[in-house]
C-alpha cells in the first residue's frame, strides 16, 4: 500500500476510509492518488468493500479526466462568482462617479435608521453644487462631468469609509453618517467646504450648499423619505440665503409635524 499510494492518500485511508469500511462495510467514489512505477502521481477513484472474512476488495479507476473536469468546474464556479460580484457592484454604483447609486444608498440607509438612537444618531447631508447649470452652459457637459467626479473624490476623502456616500441624482450628493454627533458633522462639513474651495476652473471656484437633518430613532413615524425631505428643506434655505453654506433643519424652527 505504501508503495502504491501517496502519503496523503494513506492518511486519508487511516482517518476516513478504514473507519467507514468498518462501520458501513463499503465506500464508493473515494478520491486518492497512486504512484506509478516511475513515481508519476495519477488520480484515481476507489470503490472498496469489506468482506465477511475481513478482506478488503478494491477497484481502482484512473480518473485523470475526471480530476481535470473537477478542476475545470471549480475554475468555472470561481469565474461565475466573480462575475456575480462584478454585476452586483455595477448595479450598486453610479457609472460616472463610482459612488453608490440612489437605489443602493436607500437600501443601506434604511438599515442605518433601524440602528439609530438618541446616543447614536443618524445624520443626513444633502449636497448640491452651486451654479452647476452655469458650469455646463459655459464650459460644456464634459467639464461638468469632471466637476462631479472631483466632488465625489473629495467626499470620499473627507468622510469616513464606513458611512453611506452616494450620488443622489444630477448634481446632488447624499451622505448618511451613522453614530455621529453634531459637532463631528460640523467638523467634517467645515473641512469639506475648505477642500472644495481649492478646486478652480478659470474664474469658477467650486462651491456647494448643504442641508442637514438628524434622526435619533425617537420618532418612528419619520420615514427615510421624510428625513431626506427635512434635509432638502435645509438645503433650500442654504441656497436661498446666499449659497456656499450649510443649514441644519433643527435650527430652522420648523415644526416636526409640518416638515413633510
Amino acid at each position: 500500500m505504501a508503495n502504491l499510494f501517496t502519503k496523503a492518500s494513506e492518511i486519508l485511508f487511516e482517518s476516513y476510509l478504514y473507519p467507514s469500511l468498518i462501520k458501513e462495510g463499503f465506500l464508493d467514489e473515494t478520491q486518492a492518488v497512486i504512484l506509478t512505477a516511475n513515481k508519476t502521481r495519477t488520480p484515481v477513484t476507489l470503490n472498496t468493500r469489506l468482506s465477511h472474512d475481513d478482506k478488503v476488495y478494491w477497484s481502482l479507476f484512473i480518473s485523470e479526466k475526471r480530476d481535470k473536469l473537477h478542476q475545470e468546474l471549480i475554475t468555472t464556479r470561481d469565474e461565475l462568482e466573480q462575475q456575480t460580484k462584478n454585476l452586483t457592484k455595477l448595479s450598486s454604483v453610479d457609472d460616472l462617479t463610482s459612488l453608490l447609486n440612489r437605489r443602493e444608498a436607500t437600501r443601506r440607509i434604511h438599515d442605518l435608521m433601524g440602528e439609530a438612537s438618541y446616543l447614536h444618531p443618524l445624520t443626513i447631508l444633502l449636497i448640491d453644487i452651486d451654479h452647476f447649470k452655469k458650469v455646463n452652459d459655459t464650459y460644456g457637459h464634459q467639464t461638468g462631468d469632471l466637476i462631479l467626479k472631483q466632488v465625489a473624490q473629495r467626499l470620499e476623502a473627507n468622510f469616513p469609509e464606513n458611512h453611506v456616500i452616494c450620488r443622489w441624482g444630477g448634481e446632488e450628493f447624499l451622505i448618511a453618517l451613522a453614530n455621529t454627533d453634531m459637532q463631528t458633522v460640523i467638523m467634517f462639513d467645515k473641512t469639506f467646504h475648505q477642500d472644495l474651495h481649492r478646486v478652480t476652473l478659470n474664474d469658477y471656484h467650486l462651491k456647494v450648499s448643504i442641508g442637514v437633518a438628524e434622526y435619533t430613532g425617537q420618532h418612528l413615524e419619520i420615514t427615510l423619505e421624510r428625513l431626506i425631505h427635512q434635509a432638502d428643506i435645509a438645503l433650500y434655505e442654504a441656497k436661498n440665503s446666499g449659497r456656499n453654506k450649510t443649514c441644519f433643519f433643527r435650527q430652522l424652527g420648523i415644526d416636526e409635524n409640518h416638515a413633510f
